[in-house]
């Protein structure tokens, strides 16, 4: 039995592309028919009997969603994909109301597509042991429970096709990727559901090798409360910005944090300026974690208030002690950025510490050797790892220091930015294996990093004004 699907879209390249997706499924699966409108796509619908829909939302005459609200309630309704070129979270919610199969994002991913087709063919076809129940309660009796993940923007189709893989329904939106779990599948608990949610955020990091974040949600009644369950979950990813632990914070929990036994936030400030006037390391750290405690505690679970705090905490440094080379490298804007893009507390807390320690703690030729010495290990760890895609950020960790004070660094000690170093080293590594050995150059291009031979070509080409090819038939001349 052939799989029918119906495809819809008033744009003809995207129903182009649709059908040139689904026709790669091959014979098991036949396209009914196409529309270019929501009229023409329900009587489509109710001409051929589709199991499966791939439609846009936003058509004329009739939108998507208009579409499957006027089939839902009959016995056979086809599972529907729907399609949208807008982030509105208004839109996902009534995609899961109307029992909609899949949302799913323009650009479309061919991947993406084919993979929802194929799982929703197993349930149509039986192959899937799975007891597929959604759907079946009246929305007003289904419960649900939201769970926000934060990451780097740009890995979030990433996160969004392994969600897709492992069966987990999925929107994105906002800068947050949402999981929307079924509380039923979990006998309406929600530990039982925050223990699977860090089952998912454990798993996620492993395969996808990126950090992720995650709030959660209270079990809302009703489709019409799953906005509700997102905020809580929203204002939960706050709470777990103060967590030096657990990556995913239940809204249920408090962000309560002990105050230190300490002397008090005056007197500890007294401490630190004093330790960092006379470059007593152990106290100057000993007072900062203390007055980092005190802060935590005071801001009420909200990072903006935590920031504020640790930045009003950085200001006071500068004005009382006057130290030109703290002053010199002192800048505003990029404090408060940095603070503010900071994931974690102890981020931001380690990031002002860097600040301290680099230039207020040791003394400065004993600094200035220790500073040519770092610059030493860095270059011969750049030389050993050409074939490794070196980042900034790795190096910044490897010697105790944030992203930002270790570009300043390295270029003052250099001359040059980091990036343009790591290219120089590269490229000139690549001119010597080119022009001294017989390697290919594909062998070469691996040599430092490059797994496209084109793309190594037109970097050395760039970097020197002749081709690696051109260079080693020079070469052999000679």
């Amino acid at each position: 039995m052939k799989l029918k699907i119906v495809i819809a879209d008033d744009e003809a390249v995207i129903l182009r592309g649709l059908r040139s997706c689904v026709k790669s499924l091959g014979d098991d699966v036949e396209i009914v028919g196409e529309a270019k409108n929501g009229s023409e796509l329900l009587h489509k619908i109710e001409e051929t009997k589709p199991h499966i829909v791939i439609s846009d939302i936003a058509m004329p005459e009739m939108t998507g969603l208009d579409v499957l609200q006027k089939l839902a309630d009959q016995p056979m309704c086809p599972y529907f994909i729907l399609i949208s070129g807008y982030q509105e979270f208004e839109y996902a919610r009534q995609a899961v109301a109307l029992n909609a199969a899949e949302y799913l994002l323009k650009p479309i991913n061919e991947e993406t597509l084919l993979q929802s087709i194929l799982k929703i063919k197993k349930q149509i076809f039986g192959q899937e042991n799975r007891d597929n129940d959604f759907g079946m309660e009246s929305d007003e009796q289904k419960s649900f429970c939201v769970c926000a993940l934060k990451s780097d923007i740009s890995r979030q189709r990433d996160i969004l096709r392994f969600l897709s893989y492992e069966n987990y329904q999925a929107i994105r939106y906002r800068e947050y990727v949402c999981i929307i779990f079924d509380a039923a599948d979990f006998n309406f608990d929600l530990k039982v559901i925050h223990q699977k949610a860090r089952e998912i955020l454990k798993q996620m990091e492993q395969e996808l090798q990126i950090e992720v974040w995650g709030g959660l949600g209270s079990i809302c009644t009703g489709t019409q409360n799953i906005a509700a369950s997102f905020k809580e979950a929203e204002k939960a990813l706050q709470y777990n910005y103060f967590s030096d632990e657990d990556k995913i914070f239940c809204i249920k929990d408090r962000a309560v944090f002990p105050r230190p036994e300490g002397e008090g936030f005056s007197a500890e400030m007294e401490k630190l300026l004093h330790a960092l006037r006379v470059s007593d390391q152990e106290a100057a750290q000993k007072a900062f974690a203390l007055l980092c405690g005190y802060i935590r505690c005071d801001s009420m679970g909200v990072k903006e208030i935590a920031v504020m705090k640790l930045y009003a905490l950085l200001e006071q440094i500068k004005r009382t002690l006057h130290h030109s080379e703290f002053e010199e490298m002192y800048d505003e804007n990029v404090i408060m950025q940095e603070l503010k893009n900071a994931e974690r507390y102890l981020e931001a807390t380690d990031y002002i510490w860097d600040m301290l320690h680099q230039f207020l703690s040791d003394p400065k030729e004993e600094k200035k050797k220790r500073d040519m010495f770092e610059i030493e290990t860095i270059k011969e760890y750049i030389e050993n790892h050409l074939s490794e895609n070196i980042k900034l950020e790795t190096i910044a960790k490897m010697i105790y220091m944030n992203s930002y004070y270790f570009s300043v660094f390295f270029k003052k000690h250099t001359g040059t930015n980091f990036k343009d170093y790591v290219a120089k080293v590269k490229m000139e590594k690549a001119y010597d294996l080119v022009q001294n050995t017989g390697m290919k150059m594909y062998e070469i291009a691996e040599q430092i990093g490059v797994c496209d031979q084109k793309h190594f070509s037109n970097m050395f080409k760039k970097y020197f004004g002749i081709t690696p090819t051109e260079l080693r038939r020079k070469a052999e001349k000679e």
